[in-house]
């Protein structure tokens, strides 16, 4: 479910990224997500930045392993291979891109899932 009330949101983007990072995000979040429920995401603006959130209706992560989320090869469940879990870069993938364009994403629980919320700055337009 896709909520804003937004017409359109410019970012300055270097190539694909971005959206290499935002299928990362939603691939995430539809992989944990329970059956039967949906992927909630949301885009508004506040001040001179967009605010993306992902909350996804998942078993969340342990509070002390949020922020490990984003490394590289970190998965939640060690027993996950590569074949079941995926590789465990998708999430680092999308930190370092959200930072190069001046952006943050956080990660906490909402007691019914996982919420990762993306801030990117908007585009200032040259006239």
């Amino acid at each position: 479910v896709f909520d804003s009330d937004l017409e359109q949101a410019v970012i300055a983007s270097s190539g694909d990224l971005l959206h290499k990072s935002f299928d990362n995000i939603l691939r995430n979040a539809l992989t944990h997500t329970a059956a039967g429920t949906e992927v909630q995401v949301s885009l508004q603006q506040c001040g001179s930045s967009y605010r993306i959130e992902v909350a996804d209706q998942g078993p969340g992560v342990p509070e002390g392993e949020l922020a490990k989320i984003f490394g590289e090869f970190y998965r939640v469940d060690t027993a996950r291979s590569r074949e079941s879990g995926g590789h465990g870069l998708g999430l680092s993938i999308a930190r370092r891109a959200i930072l190069r364009h001046g952006g943050q994403i956080e990660a906490s629980n909402t007691g019914h899932g996982l919420l990762l919320t993306v801030t990117l700055p908007v585009a200032v337009e040259n006239d």
